[in-house]
């Protein structure tokens, strides 16, 4: 099960990736998208890790076309390693 959505909000949005089988997390949010929207990494990393979920964070700057064109190919290697690791299959 690979979901695509915007970033989890609190411990109950984790918790529902959890109870649906969610294994790992790829944030894809910059630094500054982080702060602006008021997302504590640190903690959701926290809470991730207690969860026995890997999360992984890869900066792709929000709205800029260049940086997706410049990093897609490196973040889509991380999803890739992520995916190996859990073997998550494609139905």
């Amino acid at each position: 099960l690979i979901p695509l959505g915007p970033y989890p909000q609190s411990a109950s949005d984790i918790d529902l990736l959890i109870s649906k089988g969610v294994k790992a997390i790829l944030n894809l949010q910059s630094d500054q998208d982080m702060i602006e929207r008021g997302v504590d990494w640190e903690a959701q990393k926290k809470y991730y890790q207690e969860k026995g979920i890997r999360a992984r964070n890869f900066c792709i700057i929000d709205g800029q076309a260049y940086d997706i064109v410049d990093k897609a190919h490196d973040a889509a290697s991380v999803l890739k390693d992520l995916v190996s690791k859990y073997e998550v299959k494609f139905n």
